[in-house]
């Protein structure tokens, strides 16, 4: 038992001390932290018995209470062996406005776990889900926050790293949404696939998280999922067109979890394929065997995959997708220029890659030439010097 507790304490003051990536260190600490707290109370209980789940060290201003599962009496739906339970939202009236709806509701139910088993707090962000004026009051400092940021009258349809640049933006304030309590996955497929620009392996950013899932007894946070082949209009939801986004909160006391899911349509979600996935991966992954190769550049490559896909449907807007995907090809470049990867033979495959999708989106244009509201014939120059910015990547 000592030894194995000594190479634990070590292992976990590794993954520390390699933390070299200064946007993620905060993260790190707080896996450690997490980590050797868990460990702790786990000798405890050898030594003495079993002890109180303890508090999450949130802000000071977050009035945080020991771990307690949700009580879940009214769920809208319900798979209880195995722990899935989805509860009732206020409801978008929108099919564009699902991304800030889903953070909402993320932020909310993140914060309910944290106030445990502070009655009081914690039935006060339950009953926020479905209120109306708290969900507006967000939406219009979020949504400026976009148009600001996007240079447009246009704050609809967020993408995953817009939704990540609210998560660190300070609204609201004195809740807890910090990047290391709130995941944001934008291409589901991620956790399952294994193709370059789809995925390797696992989703890097999330596999801290899942660490401290499968060590830590006691874990909160809130995973936005999209399914990008989904939208909401009047009538339902839609295959095969834009992204719809919810949220999902897991939490463990004393090793036992629960899984919340939150719909701004209040659709059955709880046998959803990509919650599965999630729950399969959080539970299931064995980080010891497995090579991780999911990076920023597979990131931006699984965004501009997802907006390829949105070619032809309806709502379809070639001047977004142009956009998005330059400003993603472009990101790749910087990157692949910082030399983010392992070796040249590992990004091969990735420069190939891009190489397609820079090609697809020249056809693109071409094709709909004439659909495009400013000069098309700069885009198609512009893009051939991308492609010969990617050649010239060593």
């Amino acid at each position: 038992m000592k030894k194995v507790v000594a190479c634990t304490i070590v292992a976990i003051i590794a993954v520390g001390l390699r933390a070299v990536d200064y946007e993620s260190v905060e993260i790190n600490l707080q896996i450690v932290g997490s980590e050797i707290e868990g460990l702790t109370r786990e000798l405890q209980k050898l030594s003495k018995g079993a002890v109180p789940p303890a508090p999450i060290a949130v802000d000071p201003q977050i009035k945080a209470g020991n771990a307690a599962l949700i009580p879940i009496q009214n769920s809208l739906y319900q798979l209880p062996r195995e722990n899935i339970y989805q509860l009732r939202v206020f409801a978008q009236v929108d099919g564009a406005s699902c991304g800030y709806h889903a953070l909402k509701n993320g932020i909310l139910i993140l914060n309910a776990f944290i106030a445990g088993d502070n009655v009081t707090e914690r039935d006060r962000y339950l009953a926020q889900l479905a209120d109306e004026v708290l969900y507006q009051s967000w939406l219009d400092k979020w949504s400026v926050l976009i148009r600001e940021k996007r240079k447009s009258d246009d704050g609809q349809w967020l993408h995953g790293y817009e939704i990540e640049g609210l998560i660190e933006s300070k609204v609201p304030e004195k809740l807890e949404h910090r990047p290391q309590f709130i995941t944001v996955i934008d291409n589901p497929d991620w956790l399952t696939k294994s193709e370059p620009g789809e995925a390797s392996g696992l989703l890097e950013k999330i596999i801290t998280v899942i660490k401290s899932y499968q060590n830590n007894p006691n874990f909160r946070h809130s995973f936005l999922l999209a399914n990008s082949r989904e939208y909401q209009d009047q009538k339902g939801f839609v295959r095969g067109t834009w992204t719809h986004w919810i949220a999902v909160g897991v939490q463990k006391v004393n090793g036992k979890p629960q899984y919340i899911i939150l719909d701004s349509a209040n659709a059955n979600r709880t046998s959803s394929e990509h919650v599965s996935e999630l729950i399969k991966t959080l539970e299931n992954a064995d980080l010891d065997n497995l090579e991780i190769k999911i990076s920023p550049i597979d990131s931006s490559l699984g965004t501009i995959a997802t907006v390829l896909d949105k070619i032809g449907t309806e709502g379809f807007d070639p001047d977004k997708v142009y956009a998005t995907v330059v400003e993603r090809v472009n990101k790749i470049i910087q990157l692949a220029k910082e030399k983010k990867w392992q070796s040249k033979a590992a990004f091969a495959p990735y420069k190939q890659k891009l190489k397609e999708f820079v090609g697809q989106l020249e056809n693109l244009v071409i094709r709909v030439y004439g659909e495009f509201a400013t000069n098309p014939e700069k885009k198609i120059k512009d893009l051939q010097d991308l492609m010969k910015q990617i050649d010239a990547l060593k």
